[in-house]
């Protein structure tokens, strides 16, 4: 018996020195990659699947953004070369996209897939020693109203299908600036995410009403006067209103252009006499003539 039990002593002592050599070198290893002698996050030459790492819980977040159970898992499991201490932290609005739960049928919430709220199925939350509970919610709307980017939902558009509004008329206005005869509407028919109680104000705005104006202004309620024309407030371009061939002898002449957009067609005409270009003379003519008559060219 003493003979066994000395044997056993031994044995135990022999692992424990090799439990705590291989510690040491991890340490040194760990020191030599802050150093920067490991390339990169992950070095693969540093995993060894034959280390035993003690089954301790004090959690890394690895560069590669993986928690580990400890430091020990982090170098000869994962290869990372550096490392933070605690868990990785999982953001609330995190995209589950390619995250693998487990092919269990269990709801673990509503989560973030492609940008998109929607149902995430699994065995649980936590893979590969990070927990996205954080960003798995109790409902369609929780996840929205936290994580929608931008005034509209696609979500609540898509979930009003399903929802039949009341009809109480408690007006609110939408982030789109739209009324709504009340929070319903304002969601479920609008995606609005956000609301002000009560009508939506409407604004007056001035500005120049002339198409034809180098500032002209389409959202102006009524004109404040500050219309400036071309050319000599802006060059005319072609897509100015107003635009056409303003010489009256030309073939393509057009009275009722604004300004001349060098157009014009100073060919041979049948008609020389045609001056407003109807396809007839008459009277029109003459008053054309006359009103160009005595001008310098």
């Amino acid at each position: 018996m003493d003979f066994l039990y000395l044997d056993n002593t031994q044995s135990n002592e022999f692992n424990m020195k090799s439990s705590v050599m291989k510690y040491i070198y991890a340490v040194l290893f760990c020191c030599l990659s802050l150093l920067g002698f490991a390339q990169g996050c992950v070095d693969e030459n540093q995993i060894d699947p034959t280390m035993m790492c003690a089954e301790i819980w004090s959690p890394v977040c690895g560069c590669d953004a993986v928690t580990y159970s400890n430091e020990c898992f982090a170098q000869f499991t994962g290869g990372v070369a550096s490392w933070t201490e605690g868990a990785c932290a999982v953001d609330a609005c995190a995209s589950l996209s390619g995250i693998d739960f487990g092919e269990c049928d269990m709801v673990l919430g509503i989560g973030r897939i492609d940008g998109y709220c929607t149902y995430v199925s699994g065995c649980g939350s936590i893979v590969d020693g990070v927990d996205y509970a954080v960003a798995l919610y109790a409902s369609v709307e929780d996840c929205v109203f936290s994580c929608n980017e931008g005034c509209i939902s696609q979500e609540f558009i898509d979930l009003g299908a399903l929802i039949d509004c009341m009809p109480d008329v408690n007006p609110v206005c939408g982030c789109d600036n739209m009324p709504y005869q009340n929070v319903c509407h304002a969601m479920y028919v609008g995606g609005n995410v956000s609301w002000i109680d009560g009508p939506c104000l409407i604004i007056e705005e001035l500005g120049c009403i002339y198409q034809g104006a180098c500032n002209f202004n389409p959202n102006a309620f009524a004109d404040d006067g500050s219309c400036v024309f071309p050319p000599f407030g802006c060059e005319f371009s072609s897509d100015t209103p107003g635009g056409g061939c303003t010489y009256p002898f030309s073939m393509n002449y057009n009275p009722e252009a604004l300004w001349d957009d060098g157009t014009c067609m100073l060919g041979s005409n049948p008609c020389p006499a045609d001056l407003n270009g109807d396809g007839v003379i008459t009277t029109g003519d003459l008053l054309v003539f006359l009103a160009s008559f005595g001008t310098t060219c």
